[in-house]
């Protein structure tokens, strides 16, 4: 990436249910500047578009962030 971080993204584990997702995938991302490191889910949908991301937060807190087909951010459940 352009600032440096690496990011890997996990195989696709399609989802079990026909409709607008495609499938959810983990993504791993690593900055080599400072050692952190992040974790999340994202949600794709048909077009490859990502539709949610869940952080894998400490104390097990979920929070998913929804993104329209156009990959704006609507809001959090």
């Amino acid at each position: 990436m352009s600032n440096g971080r690496i990011r890997y993204y996990g195989e696709i584990d399609q989802a079990r249910k026909p409709g607008k997702m495609f499938g959810r995938r983990t993504v791993r991302e690593w900055n080599p500047n400072n050692g952190n490191k992040r974790t999340w889910m994202d949600t794709i949908d048909q077009n490859g578009i990502t539709r949610q991301v869940r952080p894998q937060l400490p104390g097990g807190l979920k929070t998913h962030y929804m993104f329209d087909y156009k990959g704006y951010y609507t809001g959090k459940w």
